[in-house]
């Protein structure tokens, strides 16, 4: 199939009823081509009965299909259209493209696509249209060399002279008239005064081309076809209606004649012009790992952090109650005492002084790696200082023996539960690697009939409370807790705080990130640290 792109007018566009439309094709004007500069008289290309067949693409991209004809309308001056454009975000983002005139480059131009192409003399003599896109300019690099002007055809001299007649007679043989114009042969059968002619297919000389400098383009060549060939061929046809000798040939100058349009091409080697023509492909960062979330701070109470310092008091002996006689007696009373409690905020804080070219020159890719790298930081120290805190506040506590065919990790987390029981309902357990993998391999059964029977727990408890391993807890050991034993407590909003300064002298922007949290132990019994037993 041989194809031409002609850059034609420009662009109305619609963005509330996604119809856009201009001139697709103009006549009687030189048009810049992928096949060079040539003209295109009216009536050469037919158009579809249909409109809807045909379809728009960005930048003769045929995987990027962005539009349908609405209607092709024919007129003196050249093929107008209508297109709808996709309801898709490529299609919004051509609507905007079009809407935006400040856009130097804004697709605002239409390239037609036509197959079949004939070309002669500098004109268009026949095609049919099947697509168009949508371009920025007229320019388009062809990388194969797709339809050729063929030049102009040699008129035939009806009066020149014969140079060898012959009849086809009853018996079959054959009565051959060939002109001095070898593409014609006029074949008498027998019984007729009528000659039938046979002229081959029009375009089937070998197409004259002008090709880029680093193509060549060399002719196929044509296939080994004589008159005497063509004259056996039809007197076949005339005396049995056999086509097969007249189709043998049609089809040697059809493959002739595709195969001439798709030039012998010299090669272009990565090697020898890569470094200049091929562009890198950009990837961004590389992949660096799941980002981080916190794991240690979900299991904790939260409060938003208000002050630099946090302050409050602990009771070392609680006020009591007890028994009373009554009657006039004295009421029980006991010493309750206090301690003052005190806790300072733990300041973060990470900054960079980027040169302001990642600012003049776009690069959204780097400043989103960058600040997501640095709020994984924050959120990674913050989670490690809060481990840190609960570990230092809890309270030991050595498991007890481990039942036979009983996991051990599982004896730490029945025997820290029951140590913290009196003072709420555990609610997790952060174990190290080791536990948890002897917890992991305990069958699900087993493992919930157990803890039931441990800890005299409902399922749904069971189901809610959390085992979380973390490389932070020594081997062997298991932390296990009540979420309100300790409150972690953040600056509230956007945590960490993006700040940025203008460096002037030096031609940069100082980035900086500020981050305020930390985590207080309310209550030492709320959290067991268990040391399984030797």
């Amino acid at each position: 199939m041989t194809d031409v792109q002609i850059e034609a007018g420009t662009l109305l566009a619609n963005a509330e009823t996604r119809i856009v439309s201009g001139r697709l094709l103009p006549y009687g004007e030189v048009g810049n081509t992928n096949l060079g500069k040539f003209e295109v008289p009216k009536g050469t290309v037919t158009l579809p009965r249909d409109p809807s067949i045909v379809s728009a693409n960005l930048d003769h991209d045929r995987e990027q299909p962005i539009a349908r004809a609405q209607s092709l309308t024919d007129t003196d001056e050249g093929v107008d259209v209508e297109w709808l454009v996709a309801d898709t975000d490529e299609g919004d983002e051509l609507l905007a493209e079009l809407a935006d005139k400040t856009n130097p480059k804004a697709r605002t131009k239409l390239s037609v696509e036509v197959k079949n192409v004939v070309i002669r003399a500098g004109k268009l003599v026949s095609g049919s249209l099947f697509g168009g896109a949508f371009v920025t300019k007229g320019a388009f690099p062809s990388a194969s060399l797709l339809a050729a002007d063929v030049g102009e055809l040699e008129e035939v001299d009806p009066n020149s002279p014969v140079t060898a007649v012959q009849e086809v007679a009853a018996d079959g043989s054959l009565d051959i008239e060939t002109s001095t114009t070898p593409d014609v042969v006029n074949v008498h059968p027998a019984d007729s005064d009528t000659p039938v002619e046979f002229i081959p297919k029009e375009g089937a000389d070998v197409p004259v081309a002008t090709v880029p400098s680093t193509l060549t383009a060399a002719a196929t060549t044509a296939p080994a076809t004589t008159i005497l060939d063509v004259a056996h061929a039809l007197a076949l046809y005339a005396g049995s209606s056999d086509r097969s000798g007249i189709n043998k040939i049609m089809k040697e100058q059809e493959d002739y004649q595709n195969s001439s349009l798709y030039a012998a091409l010299s090669d272009v080697k990565t090697g020898v012009t890569g470094a200049a023509m091929i562009q890198p492909q950009w990837v961004g960062e590389l992949w660096r790992g799941r980002s981080f979330e916190r794991r240690i701070i979900p299991l904790l109470s939260k409060t938003p952090l208000t002050s630099n310092k946090i302050t409050g008091f602990k009771w070392l002996v609680e006020p009591t109650m007890a028994t009373w006689a009554g009657d006039k007696a004295n009421v029980p009373s006991n010493a309750p005492t206090t301690q003052a409690y005190e806790l300072t905020a733990l300041k973060y804080a990470g900054g960079h002084g980027i040169a302001r070219e990642f600012y003049d020159f776009p690069n959204p890719e780097f400043w989103a790696a960058y600040f997501a790298a640095m709020t994984d930081s924050y959120a990674k120290l913050t989670d490690d200082a809060a481990l840190t805190a609960l570990v230092a506040g809890a309270t030991a506590v050595t498991a007890g023996t481990v039942p036979t065919g009983v996991s051990s990790g599982l004896v730490s987390i029945v025997d820290g539960a029951l140590a913290v029981l009196p003072t709420g309902a555990p609610s997790f357990a952060v174990v190290a690697p080791d536990v948890f993998r002897s917890i992991a391999l305990t069958k699900e059964n087993d493992k919930l009939a157990f803890l039931n029977t441990s800890l005299g727990l409902e399922e749904g408890t069971i189901t809610s409370f959390r085992v979380v391993p973390h490389s932070g807890i020594a081997a062997g050991k298991a932390l296990v807790g009540v979420s309100a034993a300790a409150t972690f407590y953040e600056l509230p909003g956007a945590a960490p705080i993006r700040t940025e300064a203008l460096d002037q002298v030096r031609g940069g922007i100082d980035e900086a990130l500020f981050g305020y949290a930390v985590t207080g132990v309310n209550r030492p019994a709320g959290l067991a640290l268990v040391t399984a037993a030797a």
